[in-house]
């Protein structure tokens, strides 16, 4: 299942994908007859979404790959549209068998140095999002600060603005609030 894409970048990545898998099967390639790419197709593998997978049977080994092919027509199963995807495995030592189940993250933007926090401390609707900033650890008072976001994911949001790093806010938990610094 796609969770990590959004609809709207769906299509620009159907539409890169589906073109690396046309210069893939290209005629030089098949022609050199060897494993090597043609520099063509290795440009535009490099443009091909990056994949980080993990598998269930190996839980501390990351694999990475590429993503080659994106559906054009999802299926919906109660109310979620899922795609199916090709993603090429990048070489690894790690031996695979058929029948493993695995999960992919597949990486449509990069952002370093950001700060990020966790979704569970957001709180508010797009537009008007804020966060509870601890003031006084002691006597445990917060203030309501607004925060512009960035990027996100299902469980981590880019902070833009409206927090500094090593100020301590409140993350909800499972069973009520603790004060987490980022």
């Amino acid at each position: 299942m796609v969770d990590e894409i959004d609809i709207v970048k769906l299509n620009e990545v159907y539409k890169e994908c589906n073109e690396c898998k046309q210069l893939k099967e290209c005629q030089q390639c098949n022609v050199n007859n060897s494993d090597e790419m043609c520099n063509k197709c290795n440009e535009c593998e490099e443009k091909c979404p990056k994949a980080i997978i993990t598998v269930d049977a190996l839980p501390d080994v990351e694999l990475e790959g590429r993503v080659t092919f994106v559906s054009p027509v999802g299926t919906g199963v109660t109310g979620i549209i899922e795609y199916a995807v090709t993603i090429s495995l990048e070489p690894t030592e790690t031996e695979l068998q058929g029948g493993l189940t695995a999960t992919a993250d597949i990486i449509i933007e990069e952002h370093k140095n950001v700060l990020i926090i966790p979704e569970r401390a957001i709180k508010g609707s797009p537009g008007d999002y804020w966060v509870d900033v601890v003031i006084d650890e002691e006597k445990l008072t917060t203030e309501k600060r607004p925060v512009v976001l960035g990027a996100q994911s299902d469980r981590l949001s880019e902070v833009v603005s409206g927090l500094s790093e090593g100020e301590r806010i409140i993350v909800e938990a499972t069973r009520g609030s603790i004060p987490t610094s980022f």
